[in-house]
């Protein structure tokens, strides 16, 4: 649920976003109004499955596969793929903190 929380807004904003894009496509006329209708609306149909997706099994099976912190017999590939991510997260909140202290 916190997962689902976190990313719900964003999901179904651009989900809106992307049926929003394919609405002119249902008002042509003409043949290759028809052939673009019935392409609209499956790929409409296919951004709604998705977004259900991915605000109901997505989150689950992070949290299923995301458990505990990495295995103690990790790999030097793991363990360098670890560093540098943390080392990128630990950046990435140095520049989101100094923002924040030049906004202000």
């Amino acid at each position: 649920m916190k997962g689902a929380k976190q990313i719900g807004f964003t999901v179904v904003s651009i989900s809106i976003s992307l049926i929003a894009a394919f609405i002119p496509l249902l008002f042509m006329g003409g043949i290759v109004g028809r052939l673009f209708r019935e392409f609209s609306v499956t790929l409409a149909f296919a951004i709604v499955v998705s977004t259900v997706v991915s605000l109901s099994v997505t989150p689950m099976i992070c949290a299923y596969f995301v458990r505990s912190g990495p295995s103690p017999n990790a790999t030097w590939l793991d363990r360098a793929v670890e560093g540098g991510l943390s080392r990128m997260i630990r950046f990435y909140d140095r520049t989101l903190a100094s923002r924040s202290n030049t906004a202000r």
